[in-house]
């Protein structure tokens, strides 16, 4: 008799049985396995009360009692000498137990063998790229040279602690960079130069009377030249800015 042959024995049991196995069966069956391998295997084991019930973390006495008497019932223990309370050990012998019947445990197990049949495929018309894009909005840069790229990021950060605002979705950080590409007639330099006026002069939005004069190249002093990138920039909290 070993721990294997214990172990096949209890399953088969498992599987034949209508009995209300729990899992403090489980525990105290499997328990009693480690401490007679512990022991070497002897023929009687003393299984003090209070370690078993650690063990198998139950704290209730008669449930721990009923557990036990459960398994005597069901022929996997020979009780010799019972305890007298927690703290003293009972001597008891484990038994394989031999009514399972192998031919209803095979029944058993190939009754639920599908478990392991691979799950078949569902097939759907939408191609796996689709859902994807689907799922995730980009940043669209108007710009994708590192000076353009850092000096958003220094926009976006001037507009956190100054003013305490911030892009609430990709669709409201879109829609303030194509702004800022009308606002510069799509030029690099002075969409730059923008964003570096604007945080200078402490604005809100974005201006391009801030910048040079795309034509001339010279700054513009005609304050009827400044145009506003977002429309409402006395309010914080407007996702064109």
């Amino acid at each position: 008799m070993n721990g294997y042959e214990l172990s096949k024995k209890w399953f088969d049991f498992a599987f034949e049985t209508d009995l209300d196995i729990k899992p403090a069966h489980v525990a105290l069956f499997f328990w009693l396995v480690e401490l007679n391998n512990r022991l070497n295997w002897k023929e009687k084991i003393g299984v003090p009360t209070e370690m078993a019930m650690t063990a198998i973390g139950v704290k209730n006495h008669r449930t721990y009692k009923k557990t036990l008497d459960d398994l005597e019932k069901w022929g996997f223990v020979i009780i010799h000498n019972r305890s007298k309370n927690q703290f003293s050990a009972l001597v008891l012998a484990l038994v394989k137990n031999t009514k399972a019947s192998p031919k209803q445990i095979q029944e058993q197990v190939q009754g639920i063998a599908h478990i392991d049949k691979p799950l078949k495929t569902v097939k759907t018309n939408k191609p796996l790229k689709t859902i994807k894009e689907g799922k995730s909005k980009k940043i669209i840069f108007p710009f994708e040279s590192k000076e353009f790229l850092s000096v958003w990021e220094t926009w976006k950060e001037y507009k956190k602690k100054e003013h305490r605002f911030s892009y609430k979705s990709e669709i409201s950080e879109n829609a303030a960079l194509q702004k800022l590409k009308e606002l510069s007639n799509d030029n690099e330099q002075r969409s730059i130069q923008i964003i570096n006026d604007s945080i200078a002069n402490g604005y809100k939005g974005l201006f391009s009377g801030a910048s040079n004069d795309t034509k001339t190249g010279k700054r513009s002093n005609d304050p009827h030249q400044f145009k506003q990138a977002d429309m409402d920039y006395s309010k914080r909290g407007d996702e064109t800015s």
